[in-house]
């Protein structure tokens, strides 16, 4: 009898050039995040490294050099909650 195990497909190999500089990079993101960074990963079969990497790349700035479409408000604009005397 043969069994016929499924397995995901191997992410490709993917390496960056000989002596390539590069950093470290540990950060706390949401579940949603870290599911859609997986998800991209094993449906391109690329490493993180190169997902997070193309995101930060491709990102599109407006006239202000802010991301577009980003709704995090700008900390500058923020007023203070400053109580009255």
């Amino acid at each position: 009898m043969t069994t016929i195990l499924r397995t995901k497909p191997k992410r490709k190999v993917l390496r960056r050039a000989a002596g390539e500089v590069t950093m470290p990079l540990y950060t706390d993101v949401s579940p949603s995040v870290d599911s859609e960074i997986k998800r991209l990963c094993d449906e391109l079969r690329l490493p993180q490294w190169a997902v997070i990497e193309q995101a930060i790349k491709t990102i599109q700035y407006d006239e202000n050099g802010k991301p577009i479409g980003w709704t995090i408000p700008d900390p500058n604009s923020l007023e203070l909650p400053i109580p009255a005397a």
